[in-house]
């Protein structure tokens, strides 16, 4: 039984060493799959766990678990070719079927001999697949009513908040992609199957507001995927840091005792106060850089950079932050080239490890931290930590197209190498060093690309 609403194996075990701090009942807004109450009850937890979300999946789900009737039919115009998939005789059964034919949601519109086949085979192994749901169903029912037992409600987790007393303890994982990722996600589900659907107000992962009505809960817990730095000046530190591979980390924030982490292969700490991602450059600020740490640099990969980058910097010689107004705007990081490229003209060559500009509604930010690479200030720098004059920044960049529109303009494009295993291609880039002072590269980067 798989859904998208699950939380990781390694983070439930975590959530289990909790279990003993909690000595009220557990609110589960935004509930899923209910893996963190099942991970509750794993570590010994005996009181009632009360839950709500707005999708179909789960509130069929929650329904069953806590024993209640959920009020189903099937759409009139649902494709013929679903029908069979649903079965409403029973809460079981229907729960059963949801669980299943989320499984579909890829293939369900039959477009190609693909989809086709694919359905088909469900169709066959379905009273198979049927009866191995409905044993899980049975076994996930038992150890959830465990202790005090378990109760749903299909609502709005803002309004569910505001209902409930807050001497209870709250464990959220907040859906990453916003309320409406989790509601597309069941488009399949909407065009076969009527039920009283809760109104709902979106929630994201960015939404301050979400989070100071959960910590205003005696105990509570917030599991975050990207955490921010805005969230972070509220929630404080981690208490759980959950190490699931080098470029994916879980952090727990709460209100609880005990300090948790796992598998730290990398350390990180603040790089200091981020530019805001609201905020527009009016073109007056002040412009600067300052050296920062190795695992000040971290930690800004761990909160901007792409999951698919590899965030490893063991090699790193020097890290930079460029700054407005004292506020990052983005960073670089340096190494040695053991093989210089066969550029156009000669000069020693360093090897420019990242380009991070941070999330703004400057759409065009990455332009100016690209810029100010090039700058005379950054140059002298680089200079002094690696004891040379070095003349050309290199760099690699992978993309499904054959330039980057992020160099482009900027940097020159020296080879374009296929890559077969990302479908796509590997671009090496350089620039020539020392062009500008730091305010000239802003003014150029106002006068180009600020719109």
């Amino acid at each position: 039984m798989g859904f998208l609403g699950a939380i990781a194996g390694d983070l439930r075990k975590i959530l289990a060493k909790y279990a003993d701090e909690i000595n009220s009942p557990v609110l589960l807004p935004c509930a899923g799959n209910f893996t963190i109450g099942s991970a509750l009850r794993s570590g010994h937890y005996k009181g009632k766990i009360i839950g709500c979300d707005v999708t179909l999946y789960t509130s069929a789900l929650g329904y069953y678990l806590s024993n209640e009737n959920m009020e189903v039919s099937i759409k009139e115009g649902c494709p013929d070719h679903l029908r069979s998939f649903i079965d409403i005789s029973t809460p079981a059964r229907f729960t059963a079927s949801v669980s299943l034919m989320l499984d579909l949601r890829q293939v369900w519109k039959n477009k190609n001999f693909w989809h086709e086949r694919v359905l088909q085979n469900t169709k066959d192994q379905f009273p198979i697949l049927m009866e191995k749901t409905l044993d899980k169903l049975e076994k996930y029912k038992n150890h959830l009513n465990q202790g005090n037992g378990f109760k749903y409600y299909a609502m709005d987790a803002i309004d569910f908040l505001d209902s409930m007393d807050k001497e209870n303890a709250i464990f959220i994982a907040p859906p990453t992609f916003g309320s409406r990722d989790y509601i597309n996600q069941e488009k399949m589900l909407a065009a076969s199957i009527c039920w009283n659907s809760p109104k709902f107000q979106e929630i994201s992962f960015k939404d301050i507001s979400i989070y100071e009505k959960i910590t205003s809960f005696k105990t509570w817990m917030i599991i975050m995927e990207r955490p921010l730095p805005e969230i972070e000046k509220l929630l404080g530190n981690p208490v759980a840091v959950v190490h699931k591979g080098r470029n994916s980390i879980t952090y727990a924030y709460g209100q609880v005792k005990k300090k948790i982490v796992t598998r730290a292969y990398l350390n990180s700490t603040s790089p200091g106060r981020i530019f805001s991602g609201d905020k527009k450059i009016l073109g007056n600020e002040k412009i600067s850089i300052r050296i920062i740490e190795k695992k000040q640099s971290i930690r800004m990969n761990e909160l901007f950079m792409s999951s698919r980058v590899d965030y490893f910097l063991a090699d790193v010689a020097l890290s930079l932050a460029l700054c407005l107004d004292g506020a990052i705007i983005g960073k670089l990081d340096y190494n040695l080239t053991t093989h210089p490229w066969a550029l156009p003209e000669q000069g020693l060559q360093v090897y420019q490890r990242s380009d991070l500009a941070v999330p703004s509604v400057e759409k065009r930010l990455a332009k100016l931290v690209l810029l100010l690479s090039q700058s005379k200030e950054v140059k002298s720098l680089i200079d002094e930590k690696l004891k040379d004059d070095f003349q050309y920044i290199v760099t690699t960049a992978f993309s499904k197209n054959p330039v980057s529109m992020k160099y482009r303009g900027v940097y020159e494009l020296h080879k374009r190498i296929d890559d077969k295993e990302q479908n796509g291609y590997r671009l090496n880039y350089y620039a020539k060093m020392g062009l500008y002072t730091l305010e000239e590269a802003f003014k150029l980067w106002l006068k180009k690309y600020h719109k």
